[in-house]
């Protein structure tokens, strides 16, 4: 389908002491450059939820709405990653079990 939600599940090892925007990317192949073809930006749980507000052990459920263009690419990746606003300067990515570069973790590939 051309509208994909993505679920995520954020768990805090520490509060943050600023709030940050998340953001899901749909990306043409591969995350780099200029191949995002579709994505979302917002605070966590809607912002219902900042994450000045976390504590340790929070678990928190995010989820992000995508409307692909109707060209939809043959083979996509969901990046997820993080920024401070208004900076828009990324958190980077410290530990990784599944693909990253330094400032976004790549979910998976859609074929």
């Amino acid at each position: 389908g051309r509208i994909w939600n993505v679920r995520l599940t954020w768990r805090a090892r520490r509060g943050p002491s600023e709030n940050y925007t998340a953001f899901v990317s749909v990306c043409d192949a591969e995350c780099v450059g200029d191949r995002v073809v579709a994505q979302d930006d917002a605070p966590p749980g809607g912002g219902t939820y900042p994450t000045s507000w976390w504590h340790p052990g929070d678990r928190i459920v995010d989820v992000h709405t995508l409307e692909l263009p109707p060209e939809r690419p043959v083979t996509a990746s969901i990046a997820v990653g993080w920024y401070a606003w208004p900076s828009m300067e990324r958190l980077p990515v410290t530990e990784s079990r599944v693909s990253s570069t330094e400032d976004m973790l790549i979910l998976t590939e859609v074929g």
